[in-house]
């Protein structure tokens, strides 16, 4: 199994680093993971559409510079750790989403605090020191 111009690829990845061409290549990595997440039926208009395409994008260049030097018969070193990667952005993305999950759920119960601690009658001189006189508070 060849990979076509892989032996001029690390030329062509530092063509793609200079400063005058960073522009050029960013938008053509993020075309290019944007292409594989529509083909895999995102349709997400939201936050995660930015972050999905980025994870994406350090995968790909991850896997891409660790395939310059692989030896393995047919890469399979590079597409171990090609789908380590995968996995490990599914999980954190999973953990993520747990996350904001407790958050939202710890956040609503900090707000029905002030409900909590509302008193539930009106405090009058007599309620006070009736509460006063059962938690003997001076």
């Amino acid at each position: 199994y060849e990979i076509p111009y892989l032996t001029t690829w690390s030329e062509a990845m530092t063509l793609g680093a200079i400063p005058p061409n960073v522009l050029t290549t960013t938008k053509q990595i993020s075309d290019f993971c944007d292409e594989i997440w529509f083909r895999a039926g995102d349709r997400s208009s939201d936050l995660s559409w930015f972050t999905k395409r980025m994870a994406l994008a350090g995968i790909f260049v991850n896997a891409e510079i660790f395939m310059l030097t692989d030896t393995s018969p047919q890469y399979e070193a590079t597409w171990t750790l090609l789908e380590q990667r995968v996995h490990q952005s599914l999980a954190a993305s999973a953990a993520l989403e747990t996350a904001g999950e407790i958050a939202a759920s710890v956040g609503g119960g900090l707000l029905s605090i002030p409900g909590i601690l509302r008193s539930p009658r009106p405090t009058t001189p007599e309620s006070l020191a009736e509460l006063q006189q059962k938690y003997g508070i001076m």
